[in-house]
């Protein structure tokens, strides 16, 4: 929308869009498989054993390859 362009955050690890609507600035924060990639590194690097994943059916759906790879790669999710 308004010619908007993904912005990343390298904080965070989590990509974002800002656009102004009249004089408003609006910020939207969303996941795709990066973000999510990064979040499940860090899963793993603390050993974590649960995942919760909220609102089903928005994701970015190469997250389910993500989440398969990882599952047969450490055999942990």
């Amino acid at each position: 929308k308004n010619n908007s362009i993904i912005l990343w955050d390298a904080t965070s690890q989590t990509p974002h869009v800002e656009f102004f609507d009249d004089s408003e600035k609006h910020m939207i924060w969303f996941e795709n498989n990066e973000s999510a990639r990064a979040k499940l590194d860090v899963f793993q690097k603390y050993d974590l054993t649960n995942l919760t994943i909220w609102r089903l059916g928005g994701e970015d759906e190469k997250i389910w390859k993500t989440l398969e790879e990882l599952q047969n790669e450490y055999h942990t999710l």
